[in-house]
């Protein structure tokens, strides 16, 4: 039934993000510092928009796989998270220690954090989904 209705739609997609959308979802990321983490990898995904990228490679990125050539602004976001997080290995792993040590997120544990910040933040779509954000 589904392929029969992308079929008929054509594959339109109504949930693509618009810079406004994206600039909401990071401000309130980053106004809080439990979604904090969450921001710097949409961020990443965001400027870096590589093809084929997949979230869960950059989930596992450490310090040096970051490259002195990407946009000043996100060198800047990720100079801040090293000041707070360079004692672990992880560019952004999740908040809270799990038994003591600093992990990456999971896609499922990142998944759910995206969607309370999508959530919580009041000028945006309900409908968004952070699969589509390095396409828009």
């Amino acid at each position: 039934m589904y392929c029969l209705q992308m079929k008929r739609l054509g594959n339109v997609r109504t949930n693509t993000w618009t810079k406004a959308e994206v600039v909401a979802f990071l401000q309130h990321a980053y106004s809080k510092f439990e979604y904090r983490n969450v921001g710097v990898i949409s961020q990443i995904i965001y400027e870096l928009q590589p093809p084929r990228l997949e979230y869960k490679d950059i989930f596992k990125w450490t310090w040096s796989d970051i490259d002195d050539e990407w946009d000043a602004g996100l060198l800047h976001t990720l100079e801040q998270q090293r000041n707070d997080f360079g004692f672990q290995d992880y560019i952004a792993p999740q908040i809270r220690p799990i038994k003591g040590e600093y992990v990456p997120y999971t896609k499922f544990r990142f998944s759910k954090v995206a969607r309370r910040i999508i959530n919580d933040a009041p000028t945006l779509r309900k409908d968004l989904r952070m699969r589509y954000l390095p396409l828009s």
